[in-house]
């Protein structure tokens, strides 16, 4: 069995899962209110073991099986990521796997302040004497082979107090895993991973974004704009408390509103009594925060495909939920965007086929892969059968996974190894 606990600023989810041969198949799944957590930070151990213990114990209630240990989602502002580069001679003449992976190492083999923690350390391309995009050197002529790297780091104490809550509430953590890394697992095809895609997950309290191309993670940010902004926007705008607030976004809003509503008026009984308000003005203040997030993510979106290729933006998070909210992305960004829909899994149920759970359903799909990558003989190159790979077959096709899964969770003092 495998399992994972998404950490939101507004919601736990937590999923049981078994990885066969035929995939991953979910057993069941549990949610709960977020307490003692903000914005991707730990406030309260013990409110944040709570919430982790309401929800696995509705999923193993659900799943009919104890969870004992699970692969955790987090975000925050406290994650970042840079580019490293590393340089090694090539010998022969010809690139070897062992070339390979001392360019790598190279890149990895940099100050890490001691109050950072390497999440995940992924190669994003080689250079062969100035050649760059180059996925897979092995087997290529030349003299200098350069290799560059993603590394993204977070806080280290941050991290701890996540821990201290999962284990308080009686779970081990197997591994922490950046939010939108997790939810590219489960919504990209192959072709988008490939030609470039931009992951955009809005939680409640910021939004966290991953640009993939050629299967590999190319860029992270995260922007201080997330779904409860709206709901203060609507709070402040129409006059009522954050409670009526945010039931008017889930029960009316709307980022882009058609041409039959726009005169529609709706009433509603909020605490303080029956209230009637236009369709038009809730749609007016949700649009002018999106528009905003929108054109951030298209500033840090500039600065991160590096005059790159990137061919779609994929929304998710309970935000993307909003009707109209791809087409309003589309013309702010001025490319293709859609609203991304967990897959990859069997037996999801109803609640849990929704954008909202993106990144647990990735996580799932994490963990298949790392306990294919357990399951395989270090030599053996092969997919994992019936795993969907996606992201993870091209840190394979580049570090080979075992190596990879070494990257992510060894650091020293200061500096981190591969």
């Amino acid at each position: 069995m495998i399992a994972a606990v998404d950490i939101g600023t507004t919601r736990v989810t937590a999923v049981a899962a078994i990885a066969t041969p035929k995939g991953v198949r979910v057993l069941g799944s549990g949610q709960s209110a977020s307490k003692g957590i903000r914005k991707g930070t730990v406030t309260s151990i013990s409110d944040a073991a709570s919430s982790i213990r309401a929800a696995v114990s509705e999923a193993e209630a659900a799943a009919g099986k104890k969870i004992k240990h699970a692969m955790f989602g987090i975000s925050g502002h406290h994650i970042t990521g840079s580019l490293s580069s590393g340089v090694v001679g090539i010998g022969s003449g010809r690139v070897t796997q062992k070339d390979r992976m001392l360019a790598v190492r190279s890149a990895e083999t940099i100050y890490i302040p001691i109050d950072r923690e390497v999440l995940h350390s992924v190669p994003a391309e080689f250079i062969i004497d100035g050649h760059g995009g180059i996925t897979d050197p092995v087997g290529m002529s030349g003299v200098r082979l350069e290799s560059l790297l993603h590394i993204i780091t977070a806080d280290s104490r941050a991290l701890q107090d996540i821990t201290a809550a999962a284990e308080t509430a009686g779970i081990g953590v197997l591994r922490m895993v950046f939010g939108p890394v997790a939810a590219a697992e489960a919504l990209l095809s192959p072709a988008e991973a490939d030609a470039g895609a931009l992951i955009v997950d809005i939680g409640g309290g910021t939004t966290d974004v991953a640009y993939i191309r050629n299967g590999v993670l190319r860029g992270i940010s995260v922007l201080g704009i997330g779904g409860l902004h709206l709901t203060n926007d609507l709070a402040v705008g129409l006059g009522t408390g954050i409670a009526d607030a945010e039931l008017i976004k889930i029960s009316e809003g709307a980022a882009v509103l058609n041409d039959s509503g726009r005169d529609s008026v709706v009433e509603l009984t909020v605490g303080t009594g029956p209230f009637r308000v236009k369709k038009s003005l809730i749609s007016e203040i949700i649009r002018c925060r999106c528009e905003e997030l929108f054109e951030l993510v298209g500033k840090r979106m500039a600065e991160l495909r590096s005059g790159s290729g990137l061919q779609s933006v994929i929304i998710t998070g309970g935000t993307a939920m909003l009707p109209g909210i791809s087409a309003l992305a589309s013309s702010v960004l001025n490319m293709p965007a859609r609203v991304g829909l967990p897959n990859g899994l069997s037996g999801l149920e109803k609640g849990l086929k929704s954008t909202a759970h993106a990144s647990a359903a990735g996580l799932l799909l994490c963990a298949a892969q790392e306990e294919c990558g357990r399951d395989r003989d270090s030599e053996d190159q092969k997919e994992c059968p019936g795993i969907i790979g996606k992201i993870g077959a091209g840190i394979k096709r580049i570090t080979g996974y075992k190596d990879f899964l070494g990257t992510i969770n060894r650091k020293k003092k200061g500096v981190s190894y591969v």
